[in-house]
Parts: C-alpha cells; sequence; structure tokens
C-alpha cells in the first residue's frame, strides 16, 4: 500500500511560528507534527511501501529532515509548485503512484491521526474518515446513508447543519481518482478540490466512511498545539529515562527525560511531560503537565512552566512563569516575568491573518515567534513576533 502525505501548504494561520518552517514541521511534544504521522503509519497493515510526500513551502525544511526514508519505508518527495488545491497536490503525484497496487490512501500533513482510525479506511476502496463535532460550522460537513456511503458534502453550513459528521482529511481512493481530477474544473475559490471529486464518487455510490473512534486533531492555529501536544503525550506509552534527576528533585513516573537532560535539585517535574535532549532544569523550578520543552533549553532558578510548548535551545531567566503557552524557538524569557492566561469570565479572542477568531478557551497565554525577546508581561491570546 502507498501513501500520499500532503504537507505543501505555509500554514498562514500558525504564523508567527511558520515563519522559518512549514506547518507539518511545528513541534509537538518534542517532534515534528509530520513525523508523529509518519509513526502511525508504519502501524498499519498492509505495510505501507512508499510514501509519496507533496511539498512547497520550505519544503528543504522537511526533506533535510527525513530524507529518502523514514524507518526503511521509502519516501518520494513531490514538490507543489503553485497551491491550486488538494485536488491539485493529489494530481502532480500521479506517475508516482504503483497503479498496481490497487488503493493508496491520501492524508493531511498538518493532523494528527491514530493508526487505528487509518487502518479502517484500507477497509474499503473509496473511503473517507470522518468525526462526529457538535459545533461543525468551521469544517466541511458530510452525510451519509445508512447502508455507510457518502451522499453529500457542504463546506462550512451557515444555520442548521444537516450532519454532525465532519471530513478530516484522510481518505482511500483507487487510481479512478486520477481521471476523476482531471475530468474536475476549478471551484469557486479557483482550485481543483478532493472533495468535488469526492461528491462525484458519492453520486455513484462508491464512497464509503469510517468514523474517528481513538483521535484526530487539527493544527491550524496556534493554540491548537497545545490541545495537540495533550493528546500525544496522553498516548505515548514509549517513555524515557536518559536524563539525570539530581538528589532532592522530584519527578514523577509519567515523565519523559531524553539524554543529557539534568533536573537538579529542589525542582518538580509533574503530569505529562515531555523533556528532550540537553535541558536544564534549574533549582526550584516547577514543570507541570501537559507541558513539552524541546532541545538545549534552559530554565533557569524559580521558574514555573504549566501547560506549555517551549522550542528548541529557548531560554527562561530566574522567577519567570509561563502559562498555557507557545514558546518559539531560541526565545529568551526575561527575569520576572509573567504570563497572565485566565479569562474567567469569557473566551479568549486571538487576531489570525487580520481577522479576530475566538479560542473557544478562558486559558490560554501567549503565543512567541522564534528568536523573539519577551521582556515583560504578556497579557491572553497575545502574540509576539
Amino acid at each position: 500500500m502507498q501513501v500520499i502525505i500532503m504537507a505543501a501548504g505555509s500554514g498562514t494561520r500558525l504564523m508567527p511560528l511558520t515563519k522559518n518552517k512549514p506547518k507539518a514541521m511545528i513541534d509537538i511534544a518534542g517532534k515534528p507534527l509530520l513525523e508523529h504521522t509518519l509513526e502511525q503509519l508504519t502501524k498499519l497493515t498492509p505495510k505501507i511501501k512508499k510514501i509519496i510526500m507533496v511539498t512547497g513551502y520550505i519544503e528543504e525544511a522537511i526533506k533535510v529532515y527525513f530524507k529518502d526514508n523514514f524507518q526503511g519505508i521509502p519516501i518520494h518527495y513531490v514538490t507543489q509548485h503553485e497551491r491550486k488545491g488538494t485536488g491539485h497536490a493529489v494530481l502532480v503525484t500521479e506517475k508516482y503512484i504503483n497503479k498496481e497496487d490497487g488503493k493508496f490512501l491520501v492524508i493531511n500533513g498538518d493532523d494528527l491521526y491514530s493508526h487505528k482510525d487509518l487502518q479502517k479506511l484500507t477497509k474499503h476502496q473509496n473511503c473517507i474518515l470522518l468525526h462526529e463535532l457538535e459545533d461543525v460550522s468551521a469544517f466541511g460537513v458530510v452525510t451519509v446513508d445508512k447502508e455507510g456511503k457518502v451522499t453529500g458534502m457542504l463546506e462550512k453550513p451557515q444555520g442548521k447543519a444537516p450532519s454532525n459528521l465532519i471530513n478530516v482529511g484522510a481518505y482511500s481512493f483507487t487510481c479512478e481518482l486520477f481521471e476523476i481530477l482531471k475530468g474536475l474544473g476549478p471551484s469557486s475559490r479557483g482550485e481543483v478540490e478532493i472533495t468535488d471529486a469526492i461528491l462525484l464518487l458519492a453520486k455513484q455510490h462508491k464512497m464509503h466512511h469510517v468514523k474517528v473512534s481513538e483521535f484526530w486533531k487539527p493544527v491550524g492555529y496556534p493554540w491548537h498545539i497545545l490541545n495537540a501536544t495533550e493528546t500525544i503525550l496522553e498516548h505515548n506509552s514509549e517513555l524515557n529515562h536518559g536524563g539525570t534527576v539530581e538528589a532532592g528533585a522530584i519527578v514523577e513516573p509519567e515523565v519523559s527525560i531524553n539524554v543529557g537532560s539534568v533536573i537538579k535539585k529542589g525542582a518538580r517535574v509533574t503530569g505529562l511531560v515531555n523533556i528532550g535532549k540537553n535541558v536544564i532544569i534549574e533549582e526550584n523550578s516547577t514543570i507541570v503537565g501537559p507541558t513539552s520543552i524541546a532541545d538545549g533549553c534552559h530554565i533557569k532558578s524559580n521558574c514555573l512552566v504549566e501547560s506549555s510548548v517551549v522550542g528548541k535551545k529557548s531560554i527562561l531567566q530566574e522567577n519567570s512563569s509561563i502559562h498555557h503557552s507557545v514558546i518559539g524557538d531560541g526565545v529568551t524569557v526575561h527575569s520576572d516575568i509573567h504570563t497572565i492566561f485566565h479569562q474567567p469570565e469569557q473566551t479568549i479572542k486571538m487576531q489570525v491573518k487580520g481577522k479576530v477568531h475566538n479560542t473557544n478557551l478562558n486559558q490560554l497565554g501567549v503565543i512567541v515567534a522564534d528568536d523573539c525577546q519577551v521582556t515583560e508581561d504578556t497579557s491572553p491570546g497575545q502574540i509576539i513576533q
């Protein structure tokens, strides 16, 4: 079996965190988002024979990191030079698909999936993975019949939705898909849409569906990184205990510590926490999960990090506190800085791509771009770049 991974996007809604990297390379619990996807794919049966990666924005970051294989599975890179839609992304891979294999998978490179849910897709020739959701207004909604066949799709419905099932961007197809895509005209957005191909297959009663039963996490906005990190930490069964924990430090069993890291006396690390390589956590600092601290970070004395993601080689100076925040790579948080993160009376709003978005969260700290300095206290949902 083969898989096409769509990873060409620039992640404009994740800016400024994607200024220096494609969104598929955003760090989630110590690894690029895309690496978590590949790990899940290695667990499928029959075994994945080839990964076809559609890249574009800062594609060298993906190529340099993953090179030409993942755990022995060959990776073939295809550049989508123009962003002409998801259908176009699939079309540029056609000559690299072995059509004798029958069906193949197509998945988004910037969402998190469980292999158990992806496995369900392989039971059908043409199939879409759906997720039940109470508020579907921001997603593509799919209707199905009693036989499990797709009957229709509606993008971001206004008013009463025809279904509570949403498209999560994971599919199985036969090679018939390529001819269907070639026959499609551009959508209202001027793109070739994979969803238009699905609608044609649905009209022919050829499109099945399966539902998410494990997990699916989109990573489309900065605050999604926190939720995605928590999900990965919850499902992590391979803890590392390669660091040094000094006498007098308290580290709970579910904490993962990579080689070269040091937890000094008086420090406390509790809950679901991933600590990367060569991290130093100084005396009397506290780390509370779900939290991920990437390679090479230095958390100085009397700091508090709670429910946050801290990027590579970042430094928290003495007496600083970070809550429900996403800190990029190479950031310095100065001494005595505190993130104000709680807004109990109303949900926190953030401005993304010039529009104000409701995060639907009452707790959200600061989003800090790579290589920034945090020199003063921050407000809920603030972006520093």
